[in-house]
């Protein structure tokens, strides 16, 4: 796989390196598929593999940092879940921290910041989401945090 990326500074296309080989668990797609950017710093979690990759912009290089510690991918494998299950972990800003952030099968939803500095994560949420699946068969899922606003699917 060949990564390039565009500046729009320079109006020239660039090649990097590829992702580290940890990443190689996560198939064809070996770059997270949606990440979140902050300075010149990206982050984004793989398909079916648990760490947050990161991509530094300046440096053009690709590290690594395990999830949250307690976190649980009850559907096995996380790439499992593309389309079956609301166990995804997402990846998104808040404010200008990076947060990951999940529904589990026990409609628990947890929410955690990363310290960048400190390269380790802080549980800043957790509620109960019992209350919100209101059939049997409804699924719930994460969609997107704005401020302290959460938006949350019901299918």
């Amino acid at each position: 796989m060949e990564i390039v990326l565009f500046s729009s500074f320079t109006r020239c296309w660039e090649t990097v390196e590829d992702p580290m080989p940890e990443f190689s668990p996560c198939g064809t797609r070996m770059v997270p598929t949606r990440m979140v950017c902050t300075g010149s710093t990206c982050y984004g979690v793989c398909l079916s593999i648990p760490n947050l990759a990161i991509f530094d912009l300046n440096l053009k290089s690709w590290d690594s940092i395990p999830p949250p510690e307690g976190l649980s991918y009850p559907c096995g494998k996380l790439g499992i879940r593309l389309y079956s299950c609301g166990c995804l972990l997402q990846t998104q800003l808040w404010g200008d921290r990076v947060c990951v952030f999940n529904i589990n099968h026990d409609l628990e939803f947890k929410m955690w910041v990363l310290n960048r500095e400190m390269r380790n994560w802080e549980l800043v949420v957790k509620a109960g989401l019992q209350n919100l699946k209101d059939e049997p068969g409804n699924t719930l899922e994460a969609l997107l945090l704005v401020g302290d606003t959460l938006f949350i699917s019901r299918q």
